[in-house]
């Protein structure tokens, strides 16, 4: 196979990997989100209602979804950011089943900042009408740890983002009972 050949389809796997991504992670983020307002309004797992149940179900598509677009044509650089986010998830997955509540914070903060590596990671390959781009040069790890913005001590909004995207630009969460935005 062609070096020119072998990285058409690097692109387009990638391509579409990362559009699986980005139409996954919009409901895993508002999973996540409405699941925190619930708890912050309840005080308590035991009166959620099921949101915990709902955001791990999101959890659980979402990751699903993304690994069956996962294979051996993708770039080392895109399958690690991708791995590296769908570990994260499992880890604040992990937290609400275990009714976590105090201990979110620093799981949801690595999941926020992951999923903010891999969105600058994927827009190198979809574009935003979501068509796969043409033979992208990838970011290095220097730009997507630097484009991932810093947790500035600010409190974010408590309520959940309706955004349709995921947002790149706004801090994290920085206790348990904030959503992410």
């Amino acid at each position: 196979m062609s070096a020119s050949v072998a990285r058409s389809q690097a692109v387009s796997a990638s391509g579409t990997l990362c559009s699986q991504w980005f139409y996954s992670v919009v409901p895993m983020v508002n999973g996540y989100n409405q699941f925190v307002t619930k708890l912050n309004q309840v005080q308590s797992y035991d009166r959620l209602g099921g949101a915990d149940l709902i955001a791990v179900g999101q959890f659980d598509s979402g990751v699903s979804a993304i690994r069956a677009k996962l294979n051996v044509t993708i770039p080392q650089q895109v399958r690690d950011e991708i791995d590296n986010f769908l570990d994260k998830t499992a880890t604040l997955e992990t937290g609400i089943k275990n009714k976590d509540r105090f201990r979110l914070a620093k799981p949801a903060s690595e999941w926020t900042d992951s999923r903010r590596r891999v969105s600058t990671l994927c827009q190198a390959f979809v574009t935003p009408t979501g068509s796969v781009t043409t033979m992208p040069s990838l970011p290095s790890l220097a730009e997507l740890t630097s484009a991932a913005p810093t947790v500035s001590g600010q409190p974010t909004s408590s309520s959940p983002s309706t955004t349709s995207a995921p947002s790149t630009t706004s801090a994290p969460s920085t206790t348990a009972t904030r959503p992410i935005s």
